[in-house]
């Protein structure tokens, strides 16, 4: 039978008082919640273009924890010829924490810009409060940042992708219950540079602060499939890592490793596609609101790749033209001696 949330809390408490001081601070309780300002930011006049912010409602939480501030989604009809445009759009989010032996209660402010490029919020901060609890603000999970060349052509590239995750659940060491979730993202249409979301990952964890789940090198693998418009062909870049940390009812507290390349390209017809520069920010509690986040940014380049065609051509060229010019030569030094 699981415990409720009121019964995990006795159990906390009284485990609590009953340590030596040193051992108290990872079992301190707390309660937390976040807020958004805006909760939409919207484009530079005159786009209509915005993205939407969440808030967090209230939580408890036991010792050190992750948390997720917020979840950000994109709304736009534009086109690529006249996208939307973000300059300097300003946001602040607010973490209320709430002391539960004291009572007491305070606030801790972040403030950020989002503009071209990056209009995905992906600063991560981490702060300690009362100097014993730590906090990682992070709201997109898996993201990769398409960024190709600055050439007309280039921007206007048309591709589409999708992401699968395997597995579907990461598990905790036996015999522990808490697992991960991971999502897929179906397949989308893109059209030049382009943030994309690979993966939200969710906590789940009944485990008491005194007998955490535990993750030790807990893999997963993340693969993007592409389809290059132009030329209909596609391919697929794989990138892994593994989990390792501990998750319970009332806290999280992971961290990732990325064990593949960390960057990887494609040629697809006449463009090259390149991911790199993978970073990662941990998912939150178990039962939190807004989903958690494994998360990361990459740059794609897509490049104008002459076809193989093309350069036989190029080079069966080069050799006539060497030839040529061998021919002229000897013909020029038999007219300068004259006849023999």
């Amino acid at each position: 039978m699981k415990l409720s949330p009121l019964t995990l809390w006795g159990l906390a408490l009284a485990t609590l008082f009953a340590l030596p001081p040193a051992a108290r601070a990872d079992l301190i309780p707390w309660a937390y919640n976040w807020s958004r300002s805006p909760s939409e930011i919207h484009a530079d006049a005159p786009g209509t273009g915005y993205v939407t912010l969440t808030d967090e409602s209230l939580h408890t939480a036991v010792g050190d924890s992750d948390v997720v501030a917020t979840n950000l989604r994109t709304f736009s009809t534009a086109l690529p010829t006249n996208p939307d445009h973000f300059t300097a759009a300003a946001y602040a989010l607010t973490l209320t924490l709430g002391d539960l032996d004291s009572g007491k209660t305070g606030s801790l402010t972040f403030t950020g810009q989002t503009g071209r490029g990056r209009g995905a919020i992906l600063d991560s901060y981490r702060s300690h409060v009362m100097k014993r609890s730590s906090y990682s603000l992070g709201g997109l999970a898996l993201a990769l940042l398409f960024a190709l060349p600055t050439s007309g052509r280039a921007d206007l590239i048309a591709w589409s992708y999708n992401w699968s995750r395997s597995p579907s659940e990461i598990h905790a060491d036996a015999p522990g219950t808490g697992k991960i979730t991971l999502t897929d993202e179906s397949q989308h249409n893109a059209v030049g540079d382009s943030d994309v979301v690979a993966t939200n990952m969710r906590t789940f964890s009944d485990a008491l602060p005194t007998s955490p789940d535990h993750f030790t090198h807990a893999p997963y693998s993340l693969t993007l499939t592409l389809k290059d418009q132009l030329s209909g062909q596609t391919g697929s870049m794989t990138f892994t890592g593994e989990i390792n940390g501990d998750l319970g009812a009332q806290f999280s507290r992971l961290t990732n490793t990325f064990t593949g390349p960390p960057t990887q390209s494609i040629l697809l017809g006449e463009h090259r596609y390149t991911a790199s520069n993978l970073t990662f920010t941990p998912p939150g509690i178990p039962g939190a609101a807004n989903a958690g986040s494994v998360s990361a940014h990459a740059t794609i380049t897509v490049e104008h790749v002459p076809e193989p065609s093309t350069w036989l051509l190029s080079a069966v060229g080069g050799t006539i033209l060497t030839a040529a010019r061998r021919y002229l030569r000897r013909r020029r030094v038999r007219s300068e001696r004259g006849p023999q």
